[in-house]
């Protein structure tokens, strides 16, 4: 969002986050060298800029009549028209251009006349002489207390909606988002009866208002869905505060809720229970801004494909990001997926649906967090569905430790051979800051969490095999054992689905959560009842759910092939049984979810080692017996410079690694396990528990690799289930059976070079170089 920085500042500034934004641009990423655009990340779009020049645009609006409205971020509002019906708004005209407006930040057409959200006050603009442009202007709400003055760029009054008896809703930023308890001398001067940092809800005569609900920074954007719910953006706030809104958030406003900026504290603001978002946008730093809801009517068609009627598409402002949500409403409240529907190399703000079913966006230009500012040149982009040919991929998971399942609308036009051959030697990225479509986010909003992100680790999931569900309509993908419960994000030729244009992609992402779930049909009344109470009935579908709620889970899967069979089911009585954990955060900043029971737990950061014991006295050669010993074992599952098992990590790096370290790996092996050699055990059908490390071989098939280096060949079909183990597949209590002495000299043989080397003719005298193995995708180090 605009800085609180003067025009000369913000130039200079722009300047600077510039350079910076240049200097974070991942390795793996490049900056495009075409102009900026919108690249969708679905197939059956087009996207083209209007042939229109224009400054910063904040808002959009259509009227009924297929008008197009504008607010301009320099308080001027535009009227965009189609004059050769080609359905690209091609004419622009000034609406109106009075002094008048600071800031607009928030635009809704009304039988009335346009309503315009600016600093200070709401104004109704009217056009009395019907010439095509405003000429009265109207105050309607205004007299609020001001903020701290740290707020920024003019952001005061933002968003606005209408329900159906026309009150009006809108909301107030923050009073200092610097300082949201406005701590004085240690006091907190944050009044939950003030309405900064609230939505507002206003009687349809304009003469009342009162506090709807509290804990906000930013509600750039608001809108009503087609069940009268009301909904709005809010904008990442941890950088100011500690989880104060970690993530940019989707939030159903209900009356009387705190939706945490502040957030709850003992001292500060202890009386309030913070109000977890419907979705979280992440990592961090987005800028959630525009909202919109896909709902048709007889004015307006469907923008996209019929499954996406009713959902919300959101604008990331910061790194050009454009979500599309579907939103499934639960007794327990609403629960939410986004998919990341389109990436711009430019700062989308506001989008809008026009009556012929387009999506329009408005973006700014110039680096994030501040761009070009009021006068910078601004682009429109329209973007139609002109292919409904093409299936559309559904959704992603992980169904297995070793299985991704993609599922698509309607069969895949391609031959199986074509699949397997696509997609050899592929992978699938994955990290804590990883999310699809990454390589082309140029955008770095010029924050330390941003550069941290991008330093964090980045893995490589291998695919080993692939192939279509005997239907076609459902891609599964064999893998390498999932090693962490983050996110993936994986990238499939656009070919697969028939879509012949060269290098295109279709991005998807997915993480570890959901629910592994079964459904029991209850017998019906003509049947006899079981012989004894004591017999469990066999399940009548198991498989993957995104939540645990099945009505949702259906909304959420609506085309999944995979999942008809629940569907049809579940119109009769039955039961529904978990296999998941349920994961909760502890501050009430993430929507809860759960994860199934195969999934790895989660590793915690690593500690400090221990000081390293001193290394004198330790003998290489005896050292390297131990490492041979069988009673250590340690070369039946590692391997050092190229002799030894290969169940475990190699080790040949350890002498880079701290020696200290490494004492903490082999007295506590299961303190930190390398995501690449986590312990399953497998239960086989026949009743048999076979437990090692996972090697998948084929896409039907895979091999088991124990501590004993017996290696097991299963078919999938005889597994029952695979389950993570919590502790190493490497035994504790070395050090015990070693001893002081010999757990010394076997410390020597894996972090030293061989001595012998240096005597070598072959080697002039001089010890050989360390070469160290290729660390795991997942880890910068192997681990013992």
């Amino acid at each position: 969002m605009p800085s609180s920085l003067s025009t000369p500042q913000r130039s200079l500034a722009a300047l600077l986050v510039s350079f910076a934004a240049s200097l974070l641009i991942a390795p793996h990423q490049t900056r495009a060298a075409d102009p900026p655009g919108i690249r969708i990340l679905v197939p059956g779009f087009t996207v083209t800029e209007l042939p229109i020049q224009l400054t910063n645009l904040n808002d959009l609006a259509y009227a009924p009549d297929g008008r197009l409205f504008a607010a301009g971020y320099d308080g001027r509002i535009h009227l965009l028209r189609d004059t050769n019906g080609d359905g690209l708004e091609d004419q622009v005209q000034e609406y109106w251009n009075q002094p008048t407006l600071r800031t607009p930040l928030g635009l809704a057409w009304t039988t009335e006349g346009l309503y315009v959200v600016v600093n200070g006050k709401i104004v109704l603009l009217k056009d009395t002489d019907n010439d095509g442009r405003a000429d009265a202007e109207q105050t309607v709400v205004s007299g609020w207390a001001k903020d701290d003055g740290f707020t920024g760029g003019g952001v005061d009054a933002v968003g606005i909606a209408f329900d159906k008896q026309n009150n009006l809703y809108f909301g107030l930023g923050c009073a200092n988002f610097a300082n949201a308890y406005r701590l004085d001398n240690g006091k907190p001067r944050y009044d939950l009866a003030s309405e900064r940092g609230t939505i507002l809800k206003v009687s349809p005569d304009r003469k009342t208002r009162e506090i709807f609900c509290t804990g906000y920074r930013f509600s750039i954007n608001m809108a009503f869905n087609r069940h009268g719910d009301l909904f709005a953006t809010d904008q990442e706030g941890e950088t100011w505060l500690p989880h104060g809104n970690p993530r940019d958030e989707l939030n159903h406003i209900q009356r009387g809720k705190h939706y945490g900026f502040p957030p709850r504290d003992p001292d500060h603001l202890p009386n309030v229970e913070n109000e977890p978002p419907v979705i979280a946008f992440g990592p961090q730093h987005q800028s959630a801004c525009g909202l919109i809801f896909n709902d048709s009517s007889p004015a307006q068609k469907r923008f996209g494909p019929r499954d996406w009627e009713g959902d919300a598409f959101v604008c990331g402002f910061s790194r050009g990001k454009l979500w599309r949500v579907r939103l499934a409403k639960t007794d327990q409240g609403y629960v939410g997926r986004h998919t990341l529907f389109a990436q711009s190399d430019l700062m989308p703000f506001d989008a809008a649906i026009s009556p012929a079913g387009d999506l329009i966006v408005s973006c700014h230009s110039g680096p994030p967090d501040w761009g070009t500012g009021p006068q910078g040149q601004g682009k429109l982009f329209k973007i139609r569905f002109t292919n409904d040919s093409l299936p559309q991929p559904v959704i992603v998971w992980a169904a297995s430790p070793i299985e991704v399942r993609v599922p698509f609308d309607r069969p895949l036009p391609v031959a199986a051979g074509a699949i397997a051959t696509s997609l050899a030697g592929q992978s699938i990225e994955f990290g804590p800051h990883v999310r699809a479509a990454d390589r082309f986010e140029n955008l770095k909003p010029p924050y330390d969490v941003v550069k941290r992100q991008e330093s964090s680790p980045r893995g490589k999931l291998p695919i080993v095999a692939a192939r279509l569900t005997d239907d076609r309509r459902t891609l599964v993908l064999t893998t390498h054992p999932h090693p962490q419960p983050v996110h993936y994000a994986l990238s499939l030729p656009a070919a697969l689905i028939g879509d012949d244009r060269p290098g295109e992609t279709l991005e998807l992402d997915y993480n570890l959560h959901g629910v592994d779930a079964s459904w029991t049909s209850e017998p019906s009344t003509s049947q006899p009842p079981p012989a004894s109470p004591s017999t469990s009935a066999k399940p009548s579908w198991r498989g993957w759910l995104p939540v645990a709620d099945l009505a949702a889970s259906l909304e959420f899967l609506r085309g999944s092939a995979d999942h008809e069979p629940l569907r049809e089911l579940a119109r009769a009585p039955g039961r529904l049984t978990h296999h998941s954990r349920h994961i909760t955060d502890p501050h009430n900043t993430e929507p809860p979810h759960h994860e199934p029971l195969w999934v790895p737990p989660l590793q915690p950061e690593s500690l400090p080692a221990s000081p390293p014991p001193e290394l004198a006295g330790g003998d290489w050669q005896r050292g390297q017996q131990v490492f041979l010993s069988s009673e250590a074992q340690c070369s039946t599952c590692h391997a050092v410079r190229g002799a030894g098992g290969k169940i475990g990590p190699d080790l040949s790096n350890l002498s880079h690694r701290d020696p200290g370290s490494i004492v903490r790996d082999v007295i506590d092996p299961s303190a930190m396990i390398n995501p690449d050699f986590v312990s399953y055990t497998a239960l086989l059908k026949d009743g048999r528990s076979l437990s090692g490390v996972l090697r998948p071989e084929t896409g039907d098939r895979l091999r088991l690799l124990d501590t004993n280096a017996k290696d097991t060949v299963l078919q999938l079909s005889e597994i029952e289930s695979l389950r993570p183990s919590s502790t190493s597949i490497m035994p504790a209590g070395i050090d015990k059976k070693l001893g002081p002495d010999r757990m010394r000299d076997l410390l020597v043989f894996l972090t030293q070079p061989d001595p012998s080397a240096a005597a070598s003719p072959a080697s002039g005298g001089q010890p050989p170089a360390a070469q160290p193995s290729p660390a795991p995708a997942s880890s910068s180090q192997a681990r013992t």
